[in-house]
């Protein structure tokens, strides 16, 4: 599907209702709550956003994931979109998630339309509340790594998205007093997509299937 055609059908599949947490589950790592419970249970969350970015290499679609760097913390090293925190300068989350995506990938945000907002995921391990928005840019674009923030950037065809034999399953132990639990996850460039990214790309997933 060449890139003009692939934005028209993800237009339109995102006026139809969303696949939402039954997306969320296929890809979740054991029983999360969703983002409507915390509050019921008296939570406040961090509130996040991130960007889902499509762009054309070669005609074809095409979105880009970001390697964090290693540090002290729960997302060391992790596979992510750009994304981060809500600010005091943002009005919107979408503006959270135009702004970290420019910090991060240097993509400035006249370069990008925002097509949709899509089903908020809750990430237990750092208490954050993400919002994950649906975006594009019409070129490839000319990232631009602040390293600080990004140790990789890869961009990942949608039909790899779409190719059920990219999910796989493994053991991880999530603390020492635990036992260890299968863990499913997306093998995406060679790279172990899992947790609160594996989640939202279930439900873009869904999405794309739609139309793909």
């Amino acid at each position: 599907m060449i890139f003009k055609d692939f934005i028209f059908c993800l237009y339109s599949a995102l006026n139809e209702e969303l696949p939402g947490l039954g997306a969320h589950a296929k890809m979740a790592p054991g029983n999360r709550p969703s983002a409507a419970s915390i509050y019921k249970q008296g939570i406040s969350p961090k509130l996040s956003a991130v960007l889902i970015l499509f762009y054309p290499i070669d005609n074809t679609p095409h979105f880009c994931l970001i390697q964090r760097p290693s540090y002290e913390g729960v997302h060391s090293d992790q596979i992510s979109f750009p994304g981060g925190k809500i600010d005091t300068i943002d009005e919107h989350l979408k503006d959270t998630a135009l702004r970290e995506t420019w910090e991060e990938t240097g993509v400035a945000k006249e370069k990008i339309k925002i097509l949709s907002q899509i089903t908020d995921v809750y990430i237990p391990p750092s208490n954050f509340l993400v919002t994950p928005f649906i975006g594009f840019c019409e070129q490839h674009p000319k990232f631009k790594l602040d390293s600080r923030e990004v140790k990789e950037l890869f961009s990942v065809p949608t039909t790899a998205l779409i190719n059920e034999k990219t999910v796989k399953c493994t053991l991880m132990s999530f603390s020492k007093s635990k036992n260890a639990v299968n863990v499913p996850y997306y093998d995406l460039n060679d790279k172990i997509v899992w947790g609160a990214t594996a989640v939202i790309l279930s439900e873009v997933k869904e999405i794309l299937k739609k139309f793909h």
